[in-house]
């Protein structure tokens, strides 16, 4: 009777895995762009001398978010793509591969002949996917939330 047990255990186990439920984490986002503009307005209140204009800085900072989108759609074989669309770059598409553990997902992309680069993101409560980035000294969070 034991056995029976086992078995059918492992049988559900792998069925479970099988059918998707491994990962939670695979699936489509969208970057959400109102969080963007949040880290981007902490960084420039760091930045920017304590004069300067807090809302012709947000009307910056959101002139700038209106014209960014990015998805990133991660699959349960671990592919990954990702598409930023961003001023003055225009679209940067790229792919590679992705894992999963203890509330991180690493993000590996190789392009043609460049070398292999590395992200990181936290997974946060709600699902959203975080992560952050050094652009030119400034540390902006960037939040992928499921699409």
């Amino acid at each position: 009777m034991n056995v029976i047990r086992t078995v059918s255990s492992v049988g559900l186990l792998l069925l479970l895995v099988a059918c998707g439920g491994g990962s939670k984490v695979a699936g489509s986002y969208a970057l959400d762009t109102q969080a963007l503009v949040t880290t981007v307005m902490a960084q420039m209140k760091e930045k920017m001398p304590k004069d300067a204009d807090a809302a012709q800085m947000k009307t910056a900072a959101e002139g700038m978010a209106k014209q960014m989108s990015g998805t990133m759609d991660l699959t349960a074989d671990g592919k990954a793509v990702l598409s930023m669309t961003m001023p003055m770059v225009g679209k940067v598409d790229t792919s590679g591969t992705w894992t999963e553990a203890s509330g991180t997902v690493t993000i590996k992309t190789k392009d043609g002949d460049k070398p292999e680069e590395t992200q990181t993101g936290k997974i946060g409560a709600d699902g959203a996917i975080t992560v952050a980035m050094d652009q030119g000294g400034m540390k902006i969070d960037m939040v992928f939330k499921r699409k």
